[in-house]
């Protein structure tokens, strides 16, 4: 989408074994994912719910080349990064929300419209 068009953003980056080894800050998000859909009226709808997460990250991995890397992410690419990261530990999003609204992607981004990606605190 893009309002979250990102000139960082790069589906080609490996994390092989990644850890978060701390976070910090606070964000808030409404998130969808292709794993939480269900089909109504051969519409595809999405379970989405506004979840928060750390503003940013240290993660510690292994590089393509075997190399343990340590880096900071922050902004949303460390909502993006923490979202793919709960998936390997078996978490959904959908098991961060208080509330659950069926969104098409549409309703999703007129939604995103009025409730943006915000930053509630840094540190």
């Amino acid at each position: 989408m893009n309002n979250n068009f990102s000139k960082d953003y790069d589906e080609g980056l490996i994390f092989i074994n990644p850890v978060i080894k701390s976070s910090c800050g606070k964000t808030t998000f409404l998130e969808g994912c292709d794993s939480c859909i269900f089909y109504r009226d051969d519409k595809k709808f999405y379970y989405t719910g506004m979840v928060f997460r750390p503003y940013k990250i240290e993660v510690e991995y292994f590089d393509i080349n075997g190399n343990k890397i340590t880096e900071f992410i922050e902004d949303f690419a460390a909502t993006v990064f923490c979202h793919e990261y709960d998936h390997l530990n078996g978490v959904l999003h959908m098991d961060k929300v208080n509330e659950v609204f069926e969104m098409t992607l549409d309703d999703m981004k007129d939604y995103r419209v009025s409730h943006p990606y915000k930053v509630l605190s840094k540190f």
